[in-house]
C-alpha cells in the first residue's frame, strides 16, 4: 500500500496494482484513437479486451468501444460533457493543473468552451463515495469534435498527465432538455 493511501477509506484506496494497469489503459486507449482517426474499421471487436484492461481499476479512462459507441450516437448537436473528478491523494490536483494548462489550447482550438469548473463540497444528499473533488462542463461543438481532440497528437502529451491526476472520474455526455 502506497504510504499516501494508508489513512484512506479502502473503497479510496486505488488497487494494487493500478499504476501497471493504467499504463496499460493508456497506450491500448492512445492505440485506438490513433486507429480510428486513420478512418481504420470499428473498434468494437476489441470490446472484449478492453473490458480485461479496466477490469478491476478505478475508472480514469474509456476504452475503444466507449469511444465508438459515443461517437455513434453523434447528432451533430453540441454536447456538453459533464466531468465529475476524484484526484489522486498524492498531488493529483495539482497534476490536474499542469494538464489543464497543456490540454487548454486544443479545448479552444476545437470549437469547446469550458462553461464552468469548481470544487465540489459536502454534498446535500449522497451516499458515502458520491463526492467529489471538482465538477466541471465543458460545451463542444459536436461528439467528432471531441474525438477529434482526443485524436490530436499534442492531446497524447496532455493526456497521460490528466490519467496520473486521477483517481476515478465520470464524463457524462448531456445533452439539454430546455426548449431552445
Amino acid at each position: 500500500m502506497a504510504l499516501m493511501e494508508r489513512g484512506l477509506p479502502r473503497e479510496r484506496r486505488a488497487p494494487q496494482g493500478w499504476e501497471d494497469n493504467a499504463i496499460a489503459t493508456w497506450q491500448f486507449v492512445d492505440a485506438a484513437r490513433r486507429a480510428s482517426h486513420q478512418k481504420h474499421p470499428p473498434l468494437q471487436q476489441r470490446a472484449e479486451a478492453d473490458s480485461q484492461v479496466t477490469k478491476g481499476i478505478p475508472m480514469i479512462a474509456f476504452t475503444p468501444a466507449d469511444l465508438d459507441r459515443f461517437l455513434r450516437e453523434d447528432d451533430g448537436a453540441p454536447v456538453v460533457m459533464l466531468n465529475l473528478l476524484r484526484f489522486r491523494p498524492d498531488g493529483g490536483r495539482e497534476r490536474y493543473f499542469e494538464y489543464l494548462q497543456l490540454a487548454g489550447p486544443l479545448v479552444a482550438r476545437y470549437g469547446a468552451e469550458i462553461l464552468y469548473a469548481g470544487d465540489g463540497r459536502t454534498p446535500l444528499a449522497a451516499e458515502p463515495g458520491q463526492d467529489w473533488d471538482t465538477v466541471a462542463l465543458v460545451r463542444y461543438p459536436s461528439r467528432r469534435a471531441f474525438a477529434d481532440m482526443l485524436a490530436d497528437p499534442e492531446y497524447a502529451v496532455a493526456d497521460p498527465v490528466r490519467m496520473s491526476a486521477l483517481a476515478e472520474a465520470v464524463l457524462q455526455p448531456t445533452r439539454s432538455i430546455l426548449p431552445t
